[in-house]
């Protein structure tokens, strides 16, 4: 068939579920709408390799099968990016396969005791970023794995997130009770 109607499909699979409602067209181009909730979202490594902690999805994956795009709301638990676990995340995200690319709208994230809300772009692969990151309560000892120094206090402001390695950060903080050792 040229289209299939998918209406209210539900489907589970290992600790995952998802329901969905839209259209197929063709052999090869999605319009759905979906809602993904996962206790692990190992169990998804198919779409996105590095997926891991356990999360949530409500939102819309349009275009080619093979490279989606994604858009909608996220939430994500006890998530392993890198060296550091996102205890808690969630906001709005759009991820485009094809290209590599999320965009992330309102996302609130809290990694140890900081917490921030991020808006702006980063490449699946972080090695391009392009992040506006809003905060009043940044802990400098939560991110010693990519600053390679033990910096104490709290550190709030606006600042544009364009590196990781090596970090590059452009914009205003304060700093209350700041120490180096």
């Amino acid at each position: 068939p040229s289209e299939t109607a998918i209406k209210r499909s539900d489907l589970h699979f290992l600790n995952s579920t998802v329901s969905a409602s839209g259209r197929v067209v063709g052999m090869d181009q999605l319009d759905l709408t979906v809602n993904l909730m996962s206790s692990n979202l190992a169990d998804i490594k198919f779409i996105y390799p590095d997926a891991n902690g356990q999360g949530s999805f409500k939102g819309t994956v349009k275009g080619p099968v093979a490279t989606p795009v994604l858009d909608g709301t996220v939430t994500l638990d006890g998530h392993k990016y890198r060296e550091w676990t996102i205890q808690h995340a969630e906001g709005g995200v759009k991820v485009d396969t094809a290209k590599q690319l999320a965009t992330l709208r309102d996302v609130t994230g809290r990694i140890g005791e900081s917490t921030a809300t991020l808006n702006g772009t980063a490449s699946l692969d972080g090695k391009e970023l392009n992040l506006q990151i809003r905060s009043d309560h940044i802990k400098p000892s939560d991110f010693e794995s990519i600053t390679k120094e033990k910096i104490g206090g709290i550190v709030s402001g606006n600042v544009t997130l364009t590196s990781v390695n090596p970090i590059k950060v452009a914009g205003h903080v304060k700093g209350v009770g700041l120490s180096a050792r």
